[in-house]
């Protein structure tokens, strides 16, 4: 029955959260795990998440026919296939994405997009404009030298790209990279904002989710760079 070993395709399987940020539905989709059966999920299906202050991994599995939706606090493994993975220890789980569950125990309300292997995309949704303090990443930030900024807390490990609003009313260009390109600096640079200026930018962060940013000035007297993030992509 639609076996194939070497099939890492993932169909639907869109994330949700219910209104109590605890409660995180699966909907309907089909996927594949190494050296298993194709897995053919019909209706959603939902579980309560008990967690705080970590990231919860969801899974998919088949136990003896009966499909397993689960969250686990073990990471995903490297990829099998392509951008397809599985339970770190237990290919007989499909990865489905991840969330941050605070110290209240709750995650952030978002919205999954684009479902499939590549390119998920999370939009984070809390109302009144939460985001701004829940997703903060720096605020006024004044550095005039390369510095790392980790963003572990706010995005998995299957991210390599996040939306952030930036924000910088510094009167010095900005420029952001990532620790795996050495220093950032004017010459040596992903992504340059102009000072007073500000917007919606896609961010490279590395395999441990960290950035680089510098002011390109001797000294910041005048505002500083803000960063907050908006959502993510990430692969599965």
């Amino acid at each position: 029955m639609a076996y194939n070993p070497n099939d890492s395709r993932i169909v639907g399987l869109q994330l949700s959260v219910a209104a109590d940020l605890k409660t995180v539905s699966l909907g309907p989709g089909m996927c594949y795990a190494p050296n298993t059966e194709r897995m053919l999920l019909d209706s959603a299906v939902s579980l309560l998440v008990s967690a705080n202050s970590a990231w919860q991994h969801f899974y998919l599995g088949n136990d003896l026919g009966v499909l397993k939706f689960e969250a686990s606090s073990i990471a995903p493994a490297a990829p099998y296939q392509g951008t397809a993975r599985s339970k770190s220890n237990d290919p007989t789980r499909r990865y489905l994405g991840s969330l941050y569950f605070g110290s209240a125990g709750t995650t952030m309300q978002f919205v999954h997009s684009q479902p499939g292997d590549r390119a998920n995309r999370i939009d984070f949704t809390p109302p009144g404009g939460a985001a701004v303090s829940q997703a903060s990443l720096l605020n006024l930030a004044t550095s005039t030298t390369s510095v790392s900024v980790n963003a572990a807390n706010l995005v998995p490990v299957t991210c390599r790209i996040l939306y952030a609003l930036i924000d910088n009313t510094s009167p010095a260009d900005a420029y952001l990279s990532t620790p795996d390109y050495g220093a950032v600096s004017a010459s040596n640079y992903l992504l340059s904002i102009k000072g007073g200026q500000g917007g919606q930018y896609d961010v490279v962060v590395n395999g441990n989710q960290q950035l680089t940013y510098m002011l390109n000035s001797t000294l910041i007297t005048v505002g500083g760079l803000t960063i907050r993030v908006r959502g993510y992509l990430f692969d599965r």
